[in-house]
């Protein structure tokens, strides 16, 4: 599959989804769907949100590499599952230094406790 439109489609069909149910499922309009699919249009944003509705991989959905399904699928009916965007996030982060790596603990944990009494 050599187009983002290509794959949304042999997705949304594996899963027997019309566009208007993928649509309700994932939060992006019909119309997106349909320019998308039919290659009006050959990038979007919203790649993420249609990845987690259709159980795939977010990187295969938007770049056609790895596998349809893996380790990156986004699972979308799991409250534990971390969206393709936190675990590149994740993966960069476990490349930094310790020092790096402690410092963004920090400010994380400073930020969790600022807004816990807001």
């Amino acid at each position: 599959m050599t187009t983002l439109g290509s794959r949304l489609k042999l997705s949304r069909k594996q899963r027997a989804m019309t566009q208007k149910d993928l649509s309700e499922k994932s939060g992006v309009s019909q119309q997106l769907i349909s320019r998308v699919e039919s290659e009006k249009i050959d990038n979007t944003t919203e790649f993420l949100s249609l990845a987690e509705a259709l159980g795939v991989s977010a990187k295969w959905l938007s770049k056609g590499e790895g596998e349809m399904t893996g380790e990156d699928t986004v699972a979308s009916n799991s409250s534990d599952a971390l969206t393709y965007e936190a675990q590149e996030l994740a993966k960069t982060f476990q490349k930094l230094p310790p020092k790096q790596q402690a410092v963004i603990k920090q400010t994380i944990k400073a930020f969790i406790d600022s807004n816990k009494s807001a």
